[in-house]
């Protein structure tokens, strides 16, 4: 299975005046090895978890200065993290069928595997306290899965199955909850998942799911309108917005939104909402605010590059803050009012320890140098082995190549294509299953843009 890096939490993108800042934010990265990293949570100012493709997990205990890393035997795309407490947290994954939920109880410092019995794609988990705890997902686009656990995530019991695929699980209190699918599915219970009732007339499905408190909350699809409840999801009224993928409320009355529409705002607990800002080039994805009036808006440009906008007026004006990084910027998250951090493409975190108010660009980047393919491990092998490889940078921005990475036999044969795309700068890893292969000799060779950089000999024996 194939590792690509990637930082990721949320994408965003804003049109602001052209108008630039110099900023404190600065760029770290935990490892090269362009793993895409799809979650990200702090538990404190210092300690930090991300999770990502290929099992990948992440460890910072001194504020994103240096990370550690664990893999997961299960080399699934780890994307949703979960803490019942500072110490008891929960990670789980998509993209492939798997039945395992990963558990610590020392704030990360190491996981444990926790076999649920369930193989499915996992989406979302939630935790109402330390012991209650919601996972879901599904099996492609079909065949919706809830799991439930009372015993803080050593046993899952599966109390719900549907024929649509669960997006979201949510739960703003003990007893209710609500549960997000394909296909315009929107379910809620009043018992802890005891039973579920459907809620109808919501097109399209729901992405985006919010509660300011017990009774009122907000949902949007990824294209369709926005509907908002005011008795804990027993009517919904549609309002006149569409695509809104995030909400972020300061307070009850005061919120923010962000998605196809642009940037928008209510100061009425979203009974009306004005739009601040919008731009078609632009995607939107991720937002912090500090107060009413001061808060960050990131994402990307559709023509590539990363934005980070801020408003010190409650979104009357934004301004664009140059860190001189310019991939695309997924995610951002606050352990303080003075310490941040921006998840981006290609394995990078930004960070600020200023909460943003002056802004320097400072990049301990470590992309590779030059190109590299590595003995492959374990060597001999049977019937598995894993083949790393590094594509460099070029003046310290990222460029791409056409890779391929091939497997031969003696007689020069090619047996097995494992590359053959396009790929930013970074460090790769690439499984290759030789089950159907006879034992002996190959080779595997790695090609950028037609040139041959390396090959290697491997032993298969059965």
């Amino acid at each position: 299975m194939k590792f690509s890096v990637i930082i990721l939490l949320f994408l965003i993108l804003c049109q602001t005046p052209n108008i630039y800042s110099q900023s404190t934010w600065f760029q770290i990265n935990p490892y090269p090895q362009a793993r895409s990293l799809n979650a990200v949570k702090f538990i404190d100012q210092n300690t930090g978890i991300a999770c990502g493709d290929s099992g990948v997990i992440i460890r910072t205990t001194n504020g994103g200065l240096n990370w550690s890393m664990n893999v997961m035997q299960e080399r699934t795309s780890l994307k949703a993290i979960s803490f019942a407490d500072a110490q008891t947290g929960f990670i789980c994954g998509a993209k492939k069928l798997n039945s395992l939920i990963f558990k610590t109880i020392n704030s990360g410092v190491s996981w444990e595997a926790i076999n649920t019995g369930v193989p499915m794609q996992y989406n979302s988990i939630f935790f109402v306290n330390q012991n209650t705890g919601y996972a879901c997902g599904g099996l492609g686009n079909l065949s919706g899965k809830l799991l439930k656990t009372t015993d803080s995530g050593n046993s899952w019991n599966l109390i719900l199955q549907d024929s649509n695929i669960f997006y979201q699980v949510f739960f703003p209190d003990e007893l209710t909850g609500y549960i997000t699918g394909r296909n315009s599915r929107f379910l809620k219970t009043i018992n802890a998942g005891a039973n579920w009732t459907a809620i109808n007339n919501i097109s399209p499905s729901i992405s985006s799911l919010f509660f300011t408190s017990s009774n009122t909350g907000f949902c949007s699809g990824f294209y369709g309108p926005v509907f908002k409840t005011t008795n804990a999801g027993v009517n919904w009224t549609q309002q006149d917005l569409l695509g809104i993928k995030k909400f972020y409320f300061y307070s009850e009355q005061i919120g923010f939104g962000i998605g196809s529409t642009g940037i928008i705002k209510t100061t009425n607990n979203g009974d009306n909402w004005v739009v601040l800002n919008t731009n078609p080039s632009h995607i939107f994805n991720d937002m912090h605010f500090f107060n009413e009036s001061t808060g960050y808006v990131i994402g990307s440009r559709t023509n590539y590059g990363g934005i980070i906008t801020k408003t010190t007026d409650g979104g009357n004006t934004w301004l664009n803050i140059d860190t001189g990084y310019y991939d695309y910027l997924y995610g951002i998250d606050f352990a303080t009012n003075d310490l941040g951090y921006i998840t981006g493409y290609n394995g990078t975190i930004l960070k600020t320890t200023n909460g943003g108010i002056t802004f320097n660009n400072f990049s301990n980047s470590i992309l590779p140098k030059e190109f590299l393919l590595l003995q492959n491990y374990p060597n001999p092998f049977n019937p598995k082995t894993i083949i790393n490889y590094e594509l460099p940078a070029s003046h310290g921005e990222r460029i791409t190549s056409f890779v391929t990475l091939k497997v031969y036999d003696v007689l020069g044969n090619e047996v097995a294509s494992l590359v053959n795309e396009r790929e930013n700068a970074g460090a790769y890893e690439v499984e290759f299953d030789g089950s159907n292969l006879s034992s002996g000799i190959y080779f595997y060779r790695l090609e950028a843009d037609g040139n041959i950089i390396d090959t290697k000999r491997m032993v298969f024996l059965k």
